[in-house]
């Protein structure tokens, strides 16, 4: 799942149509994402089912517990994983793998562990890896969005009407996500460890 980062495109595409005001591109790479998170989150809850059956003692390790416990640093770095694919695809000449990777090495492990983790029980667990699942779609997309509007891609005007607004307040609800998901990734934290 890294090496072909699913939901690369699709959120790339999501960030370039909130800076460009397209609608149908927004829904379109919103399905692609929504499809992608059900899928690895069947994978694995089913991965767990079957691990449940045939090793019945296993344990959650230390890399499901880290995709458990979201922080600050992982909102940056997917925020810099936004900015690096956002110019590297608008930049023929680099290696688009690299972002993708890091893309999904920020989305693939937190859906898959929530998935195990329903499976073995721990609904808290779960939960923080869905935040830190979600948090890292809104700063992805935040994070090609702004590159975008920095390389200069903007709404387009045509047949003479104005530029649509609803972009911007679409780029202004997920900065305003994205402080509420630190402030909710720092309650949990400090809840879960007091």
């Amino acid at each position: 799942a890294m090496l072909v980062a699913p939901l690369m495109t699709p959120l790339v595409a999501m960030g370039f149509a909130l800076v460009q005001g397209n609608l149908k591109l927004i829904r379109s790479a919103l399905r692609s994402v929504s499809w992608g998170f059900a899928i690895a989150l069947l994978i694995g809850a089913s991965i767990g089912l079957m691990l449940r059956l045939f090793a019945p003692g296993l344990e959650i390790s230390e890399q499901m517990a880290d995709r458990g416990s979201p922080n600050f640093l992982d909102l940056v770095v997917a925020l810099a994983s936004g900015v690096a694919a956002a110019y590297a695809m608008g930049r023929p000449n680099l290696i688009s793998a690299l972002p993708g990777v890091a893309i999904a090495a920020a989305l693939v492990p937190p859906i898959a562990t929530s998935g195990l983790a329903l499976t073995m029980g721990d609904l808290t667990l779960a939960g923080g890896a869905s935040l830190l699942f979600f948090t890292n779609i809104v700063a992805i997309v935040l994070g090609t969005a702004i590159t975008f509007w920095c390389v200069g891609i903007s709404t387009r005007i045509s047949e003479g009407r104005p530029a649509q607004i609803w972009p911007r307040y679409w780029l202004i609800g997920f900065v305003v996500l994205s402080i509420l998901l630190t402030l909710e990734m720092w309650n949990f934290n400090h809840l879960d460890n007091p």
